[in-house]
């Protein structure tokens, strides 16, 4: 800290965590300088130590005092990103008062493993974001980003189950990972490679770009969704097994005699076309 001159032979301690509420100070350089005059405020007078303590963040409101107030749970808020790490932003929402924006909290579907090349050249700048938790007690706020808009995982949990047959739109091919789909209107998911189609990988990887265009329409069924993950697997491949399997069960039950066919003539006709 700082040893500061109260009267001829009588100094008092501005101890490092008394010199600001909000500011981590690590250095007492940062705000004072040697011979500079200073208002400080005696907090405590150890008469037999011959000791006293002054705090000059005393002379201030506590912000965290009334934070609850200013940065509600739920509350909008405008702040500007200060700090970029491999975990997250540190948000300013007023001088000396950060929050934190972890990359969790970024998007609901995508993944963001890159924070600083997410935030590259936005540092300094303005962001909105929501507050999501506030801890009073360990001067800690969290704030997030994907908040902003509705959890697009709700509307996929409460619209499908598994085993559904669904229609979707090809948004990207990648010949690594398969077919980006929209399954809702803010909600995407791929259909692995070994999910598209039958035969070898390295064949289907060949003629994705062929067989599929960004823009088709596809059928999938629903193989698995994962509440936890929030991922929901598709499969192409299985929902032709299905339809197949069912075209066959409707030719074997069917009684009509105008309209028998042997499993012979089905395969036929599937042939033809």
């Amino acid at each position: 800290g700082a040893f500061v001159k109260i009267i001829d032979g009588v100094e008092g301690l501005l101890h490092i965590s008394d010199m600001s509420w909000t500011k981590n100070v690590k250095n007492p350089k940062e705000l004072l300088q040697s011979g500079q005059q200073v208002e400080v405020k005696i907090i405590s007078i150890d008469i037999e130590k011959k000791k006293i303590s002054l705090s000059l963040k005393h002379l201030l409101e506590n912000p965290w005092d009334t934070v609850e107030e200013k940065f509600p749970i739920d509350k909008i808020v405008k702040g500007k990103i200060k700090t970029i790490t491999s975990f997250g932003v540190f948000v300013e929402l007023e001088e000396g008062m950060d929050a934190l924006l972890h990359r969790d909290d970024l998007s609901w579907i995508e993944r963001i493993e890159d924070v600083p090349a997410y935030f590259k050249d936005k540092e300094n700048s303005e962001i909105e974001v929501k507050i999501i938790q506030l801890d009073k007690e360990n001067k800690k706020i969290k704030v997030g980003l994907k908040q902003l808009s509705d959890d697009p995982w709700q509307e996929v949990k409460d619209k499908y189950k598994k085993f559904d047959a669904v229609e979707c739109e090809i948004t990207n091919i990648d010949p690594e990972m398969g077919l980006q789909v929209k399954l809702t209107e803010k909600y995407y998911t791929y259909i692995s490679l070994n999910q598209i189609e039958f035969g070898k990988i390295e064949e289907i990887k060949e003629t994705l770009s062929k067989n599929f265009q960004v823009g088709d329409k596809v059928k999938a069924v629903i193989l698995n969704m994962d509440y936890k993950k929030r991922d929901v697997d598709l499969s192409i491949k299985e929902l032709l097994k299905i339809e197949e399997r069912k075209k066959i069960k409707e030719y074997l039950h069917d009684t009509s005699e105008d309209d028998k066919f042997t499993l012979e003539d089905m395969m036929k006709s599937k042939s033809d076309e």
